[in-house]
């Protein structure tokens, strides 16, 4: 595998870059959109998909392009547009890894915890050339402090333990299967014409003075009846 950070500066542009673009397009970005040599170092550029990059470097004699395709998996591209980063050799290995060129350093708070101070006191060995001395006052303030806080911790130890209960047993029931009974209404066929059939009718023809057409002068012919159905009050 070519390492990176032994062609010199090595520069990072952040953002998507066209793939598609050849040498002069990039020197062209880098002088032009960057304001930087292209001759200085090696420049890297990466598209949307992240799952490969080209690096354009000038070895004193003319340009290389190589362009790298990873199997598996994808690199962790800064998003941020317009901007160029000088990586170290560190950085490089990260980004080649699939890890972001900035660690990310978790912020982590301290617990909550009692001051034993006094209590360890207790124990001092007596060899040491002094004395140590504690009041009844200061022991039962000390011991009342354990006792509240022991059964603060037993509280949260029997909600937890109830939580944990009720998880199991919704996980193990069984959901209800509410069955329903559902009606289907039969169509009724036949049943109009039956009705129409039943009730009283009258069949009236009109007759035209004229059976030629006044258009085409062709002789008109009869294409069907009109049925007409009122109501009778």
């Amino acid at each position: 595998m070519i390492n990176l950070a032994e062609l010199g500066h090595v520069f990072i542009v952040c953002g998507k870059t066209d793939m598609h673009r050849g040498i002069d397009s990039l020197a062209y970005i880098v002088k032009k959109s960057f304001h930087l040599d292209p001759f200085s170092g090696c420049f890297l550029f990466c598209g949307s998909r992240k799952d490969r990059f080209k690096a354009l470097y000038w070895d004193g004699q003319g340009f290389w392009l190589l362009y790298k395709r990873f199997e598996n998996g994808k690199l962790a591209w800064p998003n941020n547009e317009d901007e160029v980063r000088e990586l170290s050799d560190e950085q490089v290995m990260r980004l080649m890894q699939g890890f972001t060129i900035d660690p990310k350093i978790k912020n982590t708070r301290a617990r909550e915890c009692i001051d034993f101070t006094s209590f360890f006191g207790i124990f001092m060995p007596m060899n040491q050339g002094g004395t140590t001395t504690m009041t009844d006052k200061d022991t039962l303030a000390l011991i009342e402090t354990l006792k509240a806080t022991n059964e603060e911790l037993l509280k949260q130890v029997a909600l937890l333990t109830e939580q944990v209960r009720l998880t199991v047993k919704m996980t193990r029931t069984c959901p209800r299967i509410t069955e329903t009974i559902t009606y289907k209404r039969r169509k009724q066929v036949g049943r109009k014409q039956d009705i129409l059939a039943s009730l009283p009718g009258e069949q009236v023809h009109y007759r035209l003075d004229d059976f030629t057409c006044p258009d085409c002068r062709h002789e008109l012919k009869e294409i069907g009846v009109f049925c007409a159905r009122q109501e009778l009050l």
